[in-house]
């Protein structure tokens, strides 16, 4: 059973469901319905499960040459590729049969391209394209529309605004994870931008072109939504700290600035879901 859970990788599905939840509860309006928010919550599951093992399956080799990675259950022999490829298709038709039952066809429709995205050109670039991030990017973010579609909140300017912010947060996050990893990538023909070019400005432009445009959308999104003082000190607060980080790790690239840098934006992202949630 440990090797089934750890093939779904809670962690990535349990971040999807909570910024889905917040974007349903930030965009939430006196017509809401929280059955539907349910379903939703039900259908993305099992659609996540699918794309996450699908995912792997194609990957397995990779995994396999990578330290970090050559533990999962398929590289690691625990579960029989044949095994995984079947659970994926199963958890991912029985997702999208279910939003399609229980859910709205603009539900259904951003959820499967949300899958494609992932497990289909995000994981197929891999090898190939340092610009999968800004496609993997599409996918991380697609939550914010899933829970705002869910609460019947699309069209509100909080759904777009989250949905940027969360596109371009992933940029500073993925940067230090591949700048960590850059020799295991290599080794493992993963070509994130520190493998991909070497001189590393690449990764510079993507980092601090991720973490500077957070700033400025944050502000923007403050104002246009009129936010409490409170709530825009903390949100352009902490985009500004996760500047300032960025900043750092752009003068000079090493392995400490690295994981400072993930460290930031991995507390920078809770820090404005919970402001989100107390609005």
């Amino acid at each position: 059973m440990a090797n089934f859970s750890a093939l779904v990788r809670p962690r990535i599905v349990t971040m999807v469901l909570f910024t889905m939840g917040v974007s349903a509860r930030l965009t939430a309006g006196p017509h809401s319905n929280p059955w539907l928010i349910g379903h939703a919550v039900v259908g993305v599951f099992w659609v996540i499960v699918g794309a996450v093992i699908f995912n792997q399956w194609l990957e397995w080799m990779s995994d396999a040459s990578m330290p970090r990675t050559a533990d999962r259950p398929i590289p690691a022999g625990k579960i029989r590729p044949r095994t995984a490829v079947i659970l994926a298709a199963v958890a991912t038709a029985f997702g999208l049969t279910y939003l399609a039952a229980f859910g709205t066809a603009r539900l259904s429709g951003i959820t499967a391209l949300s899958w494609f995205l992932y497990a289909g050109v995000y994981t197929s670039l891999k090898p190939v394209s340092m610009w999968q991030t800004p496609i993997g990017a599409l996918s991380g973010a697609a939550p914010i529309l899933l829970g705002a579609e869910a609460a019947g909140g699309l069209a509100n300017p909080n759904a777009w605004f989250f949905f940027a912010f969360l596109y371009l947060w992933q940029f500073p996050h993925a940067m230090a994870i591949a700048s960590l990893y850059r020799d295991q990538f290599a080794q493992g023909n993963v070509r994130v931008a520190p493998v991909a070019d070497p001189t590393g400005r690449t990764t510079m432009m993507m980092a601090l072109g991720g973490a500077i445009a957070l700033l400025c959308l944050g502000g923007v999104w403050v104002w246009a939504a009129g936010m409490p003082v409170w709530a825009t000190a903390v949100i352009t607060g902490s985009s500004f700290a996760n500047l300032l980080v960025t900043l750092r790790f752009a003068r000079r690239p090493d392995q400490k600035a690295a994981r400072v840098l993930l460290r930031a934006t991995v507390l920078h992202l809770p820090i404005v879901c919970i402001v989100l949630l107390s609005l």
